[in-house]
C-alpha cells in the first residue's frame, strides 16, 4: 500500500462505516470490510492470520477497528526519517 493513500483510503472506510451504520456495528466487520480492499503487501502482511487463524486465538486487530488501524499505519503509513 502507497503510504501517502492510507490516510485516502481510512477516510473513504470511515464514510463507508458512517453510511451504513447497521452494517458496520461491530469491529470486526469494519475490519473485515477494510481487509477485502487491501492488495500487494499490505494483503500479503495480515494473509498469514487470515488464513491460519485458530478460533478463540485471533490477534487483537481482527476484531478492534482501532488495533487494526494501529497496525496498518504502523506497518504501511509514512515514516519520518
Amino acid at each position: 500500500m502507497d503510504p501517502k493513500k492510507l490516510h485516502e483510503f481510512l477516510i473513504q472506510c470511515e464514510l463507508n462505516f458512517h453510511d451504513r451504520p447497521q452494517a458496520f456495528c461491530l469491529d470486526s466487520r469494519k475490519v473485515s470490510f477494510a481487509l477485502s480492499f487491501l492488495k500487494g503487501i499490505a494483503l500479503t502482511w495480515f494473509k498469514p492470520d487470515l488464513l491460519n487463524a485458530i478460533p478463540g486465538a485471533e490477534p487483537t486487530w481482527a476484531n478492534d477497528y482501532s488495533e487494526f488501524i494501529i497496525e496498518l499505519t504502523t506497518n504501511f503509513g509514512p515514516h519520518d526519517p
